[in-house]
């Protein structure tokens, strides 16, 4: 019953969408547009040895210990509605390992079926010359380079945050901007595992100098709260650049970022003072890329 639920609700909303994006072909200029799109994504995983009490170990162990092969399955499917005021995506994934078909198996909190993005962006105002848009709901959110916030493709979930986004682009002179607000709830015990943020705010612009230079600056704080539930509020802040040389064939990306504030710890706070920096290099040879880099 539920399943047969859930299918007229796709249903529903496709018939609503696809009913107004005729409307909108045939009684306006605006064109609206309808997407459908699906992921089938497989991946094998060779587990490190594991110890006697079945956890992963990631140092050498004696011969003859265990280990492990798992395929992994990824299912998703993606609705997206357009048109010149609203942007809309809404997509449900799957994600079990082969042989786990039992409904005893469970995943993602709980559920091996999840909402992944389910998001409505509202375009204010939206022209030859600039755009600026407000996006809410469950949603996929990085920084250029990833570095600071990333949705994370390479997990078999990914990763994606309830917000609030506020987007700007100005095409004349080649800039945008975007602010974030998300929160998330307490999610964590004991003193070996830190919770998830409470809080979290992202700053991002970027300015575009011609086709030779991309700049972009980042800006990220969330802040944490204490697994013992002593209601202490900790932050942490990360700032940095991000600048990009397209000359031809030849790309130089590189990124500076530093961190600093504090995070829950044992016996109280733990003050935190870190950087990061890369420099890579990349060329295009016909259909070959090379690259080369440094990170620390």
């Amino acid at each position: 019953m539920k399943r047969k639920s859930t299918f007229a609700l796709f249903a529903l909303i496709l018939s609503v969408l696809m009913t107004q994006a005729q409307v909108g072909d045939h009684n306006t200029n605006e064109r609206s547009i309808f997407i459908l799109n699906a992921e089938f994504r497989n991946r094998t995983e060779i587990s490190p040895s594991f110890d006697s009490t079945g956890n992963a170990r990631f140092i050498l162990v004696p011969e003859g210990t265990k280990s492990g092969i798992t395929i992994w399955q990824r299912s998703r499917i993606t609705l997206n509605y357009m048109n010149k005021r609203i942007e809309t995506k809404i997509s449900i994934q799957d994600v079990r390992p082969f042989g786990q078909n039992d409904k005893t198996w469970l995943s993602n909190n709980g559920q091996a079926v999840s909402v992944h993005e389910a998001w409505a962006k509202f375009f204010l105002i939206r022209n030859q010359h600039r755009e600026f848009a407000v996006k809410m709901g469950r949603q996929e959110i990085s920084n250029p380079d990833g570095r600071l916030i990333w949705y994370k493709n390479w997990n078999n979930y990914g990763a994606a945050h309830d917000a609030l986004m506020i987007e700007c682009h100005n095409m004349k002179r080649k800039a945008e901007w975007q602010l974030g607000f998300s929160l998330n709830s307490f999610n964590g015990y004991g003193f070996a595992q830190l919770p998830k943020y409470r809080q979290m705010a992202y700053f991002n612009f970027t300015k575009k100098f011609g086709s030779f230079l991309t700049f972009h600056i980042t800006d990220f704080f969330t802040t944490q709260e204490r697994p013992t539930g002593l209601n202490a509020v900790y932050g942490k802040n990360s700032v940095g650049f991000n600048p990009i040389f397209n000359l031809g064939k030849l790309t130089l990306n590189s990124s500076f970022y530093y961190q600093h504030g504090s995070i829950p710890g044992i016996s109280g706070s733990q003050n935190v003072a870190a950087y990061i920096y890369s420099v890579n290099a990349w060329y295009k040879l016909r259909s070959v890329k090379f690259g080369v880099g440094h990170e620390s």
